[in-house]
């Protein structure tokens, strides 16, 4: 038995299409497929799609955070027969009720919230392999450099900017041993050198 599944969406529809997925799963021997469309954030949209040729005997599930286009979606998908599942509506609904505040209507913000985490992950990631001198081949990937002498506090300085989304690597100077081959001719990190008062410095290397 086969079925299939539109799940439409004003962003990229990863929300509907894994409910459809979880949803398939459950009917042993069906053949589902699951065929996005994606980006529909006009009236004139949903109304394209709802008047396709090809809905017949299929099911259609949809987030549209936009009310006036997911009305046109659900009143034309039902003048054609064509069954259909609000996945946000009644959420948004809800929650307007609870708090007594209208959604922004905006689509893609779990998109974009997405790729914010992502990012920061990536940075953090990055700002670790490149922790006292590490990874100095892609030195030129980073966001900035850290340098200075050992316990002035820059592996700790590092995550904090890694978890704001900035790729930091940090470069101890040592006495006595050269360093700056591997910052010359680097084009695009910034680079900060730390710098402690001595005694102090001194005081924390012995506490360390």
């Amino acid at each position: 038995m086969q079925l299939k599944v539109y799940v439409v969406s004003d962003s990229t529809g990863e929300t509907a299409w894994r409910v459809a997925r979880s949803a398939a799963l459950q009917f042993d021997g069906v053949d589902c497929s699951i065929v996005r469309v994606t980006d529909i954030r006009s009236v004139s949209d949903a109304r394209n799609f709802s008047r396709r040729d090809d809905l017949d005997g299929c099911v259609v599930l949809y987030t549209l955070v936009d009310r006036k286009v997911r009305r046109a979606l659900r009143e034309e998908l039902a003048a054609a027969s064509v069954p259909a599942v609000d996945l946000i509506g009644p959420v948004l609904r809800v929650m307007t009720g609870q708090l007594d505040r209208r959604p922004q209507q905006v689509p893609g913000l779990q998109h974009r919230i997405d790729a914010a985490y992502e990012d920061r992950m990536a940075a953090i990631e990055y700002t670790v392999k490149h922790d006292d001198a590490m990874g100095r081949r892609t030195l030129v990937a980073a966001d900035l450099i850290l340098v200075g002498p050992s316990r002035t506090g820059k592996t700790p300085l590092s995550m904090v900017l890694a978890n704001h989304g900035m790729r930091v690597a940090n470069v101890p100077f040592i006495a006595g041993q050269p360093f700056a081959d591997d910052l010359a001719g680097l084009d695009g990190p910034a680079i900060f050198g730390l710098v402690l008062d001595p005694d102090r410095l001194a005081t924390v290397r012995e506490e360390h």
